[in-house]
């Protein structure tokens, strides 16, 4: 119940601040170079908190999900050795995601600019 309202909270919220963003545009008359650069940039911003939360809920662990065994068990020993392995791993793919979500975001600009970017940079006005 908590999950889906607060789902439908941020959904209300993107839409409003995009309903907001395109009135101002509509009222300033922004260039469409400006607002396609106002809208990478919340893609950014909401890329970030993401994957914020990834890492936060990927590294959270629950106290009542405890494995008990003996200190010197076999057990213990391969438990011990995926745990490690997973802290590695987990490590490693959030520097990949990093990475990965750098070069889109980076492409997408790149393409915003030179499609849009040349002729309307140019144009635009200062407030």
């Amino acid at each position: 119940m908590l999950t889906s309202f607060l789902s439908r909270g941020s959904m209300i919220a993107l839409v409003i601040s995009n309903l907001v963003l395109m009135a101002i545009g509509l009222y300033y008359k922004l260039p469409l170079f400006d607002i396609l650069l106002i809208y990478w940039s919340e893609t950014v911003v909401i890329g970030f908190f993401t994957f914020l939360k990834m890492v936060i809920v990927q590294f959270y662990k629950d106290p009542s999900q405890k494995m008990s065994f003996e200190a010197n068990s076999a057990e213990a020993k391969i438990a011990g050795a995926i745990n490690v392995f997973s802290i590695f791993i987990k490590l490693f793919l959030i520097v990949i995601s990093v990475f990965i979500i750098s070069i889109f975001s980076l492409f997408q600009l790149v393409l915003i600019v030179a499609l849009f970017g040349t002729e309307e940079m140019q144009t635009s006005k200062e407030f």
